[in-house]
C-alpha cells in the first residue's frame, strides 16, 4: 500500500472505524499524489511523502472530525463532482433517492403539456438536487433557491464546472417576498428543507453538529415543519417531494393532507426510514 495511505491511516485508526479511515486515507492520498485508488493500494514505495505539511495539517483537522468534503472541498455524488463550502450541507445517499424516486416517475401521464417540465428546487444549497435533475434530463427547464447568497455562488460556479443549465436565485421561502421570484407556474416542487429538530441535537455525531451549517439543519422545537408548511403553499397546483425528518413523516403527511394534497406516498430510504413525501394538489 502507498506510503502516504499507510501514513494518514496510522494517524486516524484511533478516531475512526477502519473502514472508515481507509476511505479517508485513500480519498487523501488520491488528492495529494494523483493517482488513482487502484495504484495506491498496489504500490508499496517507501519514498518520502511529498506534501508532508499540507498533509499533517489535513490529518490535523480530520482528527477534529472535520468532514473530509469540507476540508477538500468538493465531494463527488451521482457522478457530479460538487464543489461545497461552509454554508452547504453535504449531499446524503437519502437525497441521491429523492433524485431517483422524481426519475422514477411517468410524467408524460400524470402532465399534459407540450412543453418541457419546469421543476423547482427550493432551499437547494449546493445545487445538488438540481443538477442531478438536469444531468438526468437536460430537457427539463429547472429553478435553484436558496436564501443564502453564498450557497447560490456555490450552485452557479458547480453549474458552470458541470455545463449544466439551472436558473439560480437568492429567496427566503419564509418570506412573502418569495412570491416575487417564483417562475409562474411549475410541475414539481422538490425540497430537502432545514427540518432537524433542536431536540434531536444530541443524537447527533460531532462531524455533522460542529461542521455542518445549522441553518441549513434545524428548525425550532415548537414549529418543526416550517419549511413544509410555507412550501407547499406556493402554488395552487403542483407535484411535490421533500425529504422529511423520520420521526415526523405522519404529521408531515397530515400537513400535505390538510392543505389539499392528494395521492400522499411515504418512502423509505436504504436503510428503511421513512424519509420521503410525495402530494399532488390540483386546482
Amino acid at each position: 500500500m502507498n506510503s502516504m495511505v499507510q501514513y494518514t491511516l496510522e494517524h486516524l485508526r484511533p478516531y475512526y472505524p477502519e473502514s472508515e479511515a481507509l476511505e479517508i486515507a485513500l480519498w487523501v492520498a488520491e488528492e495529494l499524489s494523483g493517482l488513482d485508488r487502484t495504484h495506491l493500494i498496489l504500490e508499496s514505495d517507501c519514498k518520502d511523502i511529498k506534501n508532508i505539511l499540507y498533509l499533517e495539517k489535513i490529518i490535523s483537522r480530520l482528527i477534529k472530525k472535520e468532514p473530509i468534503q469540507y476540508i477538500l472541498g468538493y465531494t463527488d455524488w451521482m457522478g457530479l463532482r460538487l464543489l461545497l463550502n461552509s454554508y452547504t450541507l453535504i449531499p446524503r445517499p437519502e437525497t441521491a433517492e429523492l433524485v431517483e424516486w422524481i426519475c422514477s416517475m411517468d410524467w408524460s401521464s400524470k402532465i399534459n403539456n407540450n412543453r418541457p417540465l419546469r421543476i423547482l428546487d427550493l432551499c437547494t444549497g449546493s445545487g445538488c438536487i438540481a443538477l442531478a435533475l438536469k444531468q438526468k434530463h437536460p430537457e427539463w427547464d429547472i429553478w435553484g433557491i436558496d436564501v443564502q447568497e453564498e450557497c447560490i455562488a456555490i450552485a452557479r460556479q458547480n453549474s458552470q464546472n458541470l455545463n449544466l443549465d439551472v436558473e439560480w436565485k437568492v429567496g427566503n421561502v419564509l418570506s412573502a417576498d418569495i412570491l416575487n421570484i417564483l417562475p409562474d407556474e411549475v410541475d414539481i416542487i422538490v425540497s430537502n428543507p432545514p427540518y432537524v429538530r433542536n431536540c434531536e441535537k444530541q443524537d447527533m455525531s460531532a462531524n455533522v453538529l460542529d461542521h455542518e451549517p445549522h441553518l441549513a439543519l434545524f428548525v425550532p422545537d415548537t414549529n418543526p415543519l416550517i419549511f413544509y408548511n410555507n412550501i407547499a403553499r406556493l402554488y395552487k397546483s403542483t407535484h411535490i417531494f421533500f425529504e422529511i425528518n423520520e420521526y415526523l413523516w405522519n404529521e408531515t403527511s397530515l400537513l400535505l393532507t390538510s392543505l389539499g394534497y392528494t395521492d400522499i406516498q411515504i418512502k423509505k430510504d436504504m436503510f428503511a426510514k421513512n424519509r420521503m413525501i410525495y402530494g399532488y394538489l390540483q386546482k
